[in-house]
């Protein structure tokens, strides 16, 4: 194996963009991910490769971030552009990279492993489906007959001249992990494209859409400015409707969307992988304030008293988190679950 640490290596990007353009459309992996490819990025990443005859056939990417709420913090290791050449594939190449990469991850502190994909390809690498959030359709004739002709004073600007000011509106979140250094690649990954919303000519917010601007692949701003923002948007883009996703913990944005939307659904998000449980079901319990209790959850004890959140591990039973985010609870589950843990689309790899 060889790692690469330098992010804009041409073999690398060069079998990327092969891998998968040869499964889909044309791929051009520095400007899709400007996070990860670009020479200057902010991210702590590694590149893990496979080579024969010094030309790379197989490859895994690794993103190291610290997501932090108040004093609680989670290190992720996140996993992207897992690919091997065609005409190498059925060797077992993946299957070692992804045990490296385990290995790579727990070394560097991470409590747990994120990544997107098909669900049964990487449930064999012990992957389970994860992060809940409320989707929701907002339409033209729900703001129409919602808002009426006013937008509370909101509009549209280009974000190049305030990228400060909506680092600081970005840091005002309750779970922020980015600094300011990352904060507008993060922004332009996946090809999105943000937008400052304002007020009175002062940055309230801002907006990352994909280039249909169908999605809000990122939104934060007031709660209560969320419709007059959506009919802003849609005037300016001319489009009919926008779907926006959010935790299920953000219950103030979620009460406002949802009397305004055409559909809401809830749906998961992205596939996770446990290292250390105590720490995780910890920063996962404390998302939301939780009923005080004592409950049993596979082998760990899960205590609560207000703000206090403690577990431990009590026996030696593999818990499984398919069980942690089923949205049909068994009966003998804690009213905790399913628990409510979610990263916006724009910090995923």
């Amino acid at each position: 194996m060889k790692i690469l640490t330098r992010h804009d290596d041409p073999d690398l990007i060069d079998f990327i963009n092969y891998v998968f353009s040869m499964d889909g459309e044309p791929t051009d992996f520095v400007k899709l991910l400007p996070k990860a490819y670009e020479p200057e990025t902010g991210h702590d990443i590694l590149h893990l490769t496979l080579q024969e005859e010094g030309k790379i056939v197989a490859a895994v990417s690794l993103l190291f971030e610290t997501y932090r709420r108040g004093a609680d913090t989670l290190r992720i290791g996140f996993v992207g552009n897992v690919s091997t050449h065609p005409y190498r594939r059925g060797r077992g190449y993946m299957k070692w990279l992804m045990g490296e990469a385990d290995r790579v991850m727990e070394e560097r502190g991470c409590d747990i492993a994120v990544l997107s994909g098909q669900r049964q390809r990487y449930e064999y690498f012990g992957y389970a489906q994860a992060g809940l959030q409320t989707c929701f359709v907002v339409t033209k004739d729900n703001l129409r007959h919602g808002l009426g002709k006013e937008h509370g004073g909101i509009f549209l600007q280009d974000p190049e001249g305030e990228p400060d000011t909506l680092y600081e509106i970005y840091r005002q979140q309750s779970v922020i992990c980015r600094d300011r250094k990352s904060f507008y690649q993060d922004c332009r990954s996946w090809q999105g494209e943000p937008t400052a919303v304002c007020r009175r000519g002062e940055p309230i917010g801002y907006v990352v859409a994909d280039p249909d601007h169908k999605n809000w692949l990122e939104a934060v701003m007031p709660a209560q400015d969320y419709p007059g923002a959506l009919a802003s948007f849609m005037e300016a883009y001319g489009v009919e409707e926008v779907r926006v996703r959010k935790p299920l913990y953000e219950t103030e944005i979620l009460r406002i969307l949802e009397a305004i939307s055409e559909e809401q659904h809830v749906e998961k998000s992205l596939m996770i992988k446990v290292f250390h449980w105590e720490a995780f079901l910890t920063y996962c319990l404390r998302l939301k304030p939780q009923k005080r209790g004592c409950w049993r959850l596979g082998p760990y004890r899960v205590t609560i008293q207000g703000e206090s959140v403690k577990v431990e591990k009590r026996g030696e039973e593999e818990l499984s988190a398919d069980r942690l985010f089923s949205l049909f609870p068994r009966e003998e589950d804690p009213e905790f679950l399913p628990l409510l843990f979610w990263m916006s689309e724009q910090d995923t790899f």
